[in-house]
């Protein structure tokens, strides 16, 4: 991944692409803004591509939702 020095900090240039963790537990495919708002509620992790559509897949948006 590349990254770029901002201060004294690093940082990725690149979006993040993951649909697991490290250790190998899933991330789920939120699919709507219901998906969303569930997950969040339950605090599981989720991600989801640009503006819910596949053909976005270059632009894959990852986030994790209710992570404490």
């Amino acid at each position: 991944m590349k990254t770029v020095k901002i201060g004294n900090q690093q940082w990725s240039s690149e979006n993040l692409n993951v649909d697991h963790f490290n250790n190998g537990d899933e991330i789920q495919q939120a699919k709507s803004a219901e998906d969303w708002l569930m997950d969040l509620k339950e605090k599981k992790p989720a991600w989801c591509y640009y503006e819910n559509d596949a053909s976005n897949e270059k632009n894959m948006v990852s986030f994790i939702t209710g992570m404490q």
